[in-house]
């Protein structure tokens, strides 16, 4: 009983969370310094494995809200692990909460760091190619069939390389970071004032 109670403490995923947003900050500045730092082939390296550990962390960080939502406001309905889509299916009781969440979830960069997210998990796919170009470089299952988001990865990265590569890095963390941060505060203000 205990244990379940610990489970609904929303101070133990905003802890986590905040963590979390600590830990993509320093990653997003250490990929913001590899591009400074080191000459061209080196750069890619080091940002290929910082920028990974950022979206990582992002990715990561949706998953603790699920748990969260699950947890407090669809009352443990979910008895798997939770993931961030799946709290879609169910009725989020919470609108305001609801509306920030779809706003994540609806956003271009979500749908990019799922797919990243997704092929960098099961596969250990970042590679750096002669054309010093950061993109998944195999996205074949052991059938031989492509993995789906491939497409999607590669030409997202691409259109970040063709713009200002430090401007849509910057643009990533700060989209992910700024909505956590709401979402951290909304959470702070309406549950835990009740709990204290």
């Amino acid at each position: 009983m205990e244990e379940e109670s610990e489970i609904m403490n929303p101070n133990i995923y905003l802890d986590s969370l905040q963590f979390k947003l600590k830990s993509a900050a320093f990653h997003h500045m250490q990929t913001l310094k590899s591009i400074k730092d080191f000459n061209e082939e080196e750069q890619l390296i080091a940002v290929s494995s910082e920028f990974t550990a950022m979206m990582l962390t992002f990715q990561s960080s949706l998953d603790i809200i699920a748990q969260w939502v699950n947890a407090k406001l669809l009352n443990s309905t979910i008895k798997k692990r939770v993931y961030f889509d799946e709290i879609f299916k169910y009725h989020i009781p919470d609108e305001e909460l609801n509306v920030l969440l779809l706003e994540m979830k609806q956003n271009e960069l979500t749908k990019y760091l799922r797919a990243f997210c997704n092929v960098t998990k099961h596969r250990n796919i970042i590679g750096v190619l002669e054309q010093n170009e950061l993109f998944a470089s195999s996205f074949l299952y052991p059938s031989g069939n492509l993995y789906p988001g491939k497409q999607f990865v590669i030409n997202k990265f691409r259109s970040f390389t063709e713009r200002n590569l430090i401007s849509q890095l910057d643009a990533t963390f700060m989209f992910f970071n700024d909505i956590l941060m709401k979402i951290i505060s909304y959470i702070k203000d309406k549950y835990l004032q009740k709990t204290q």
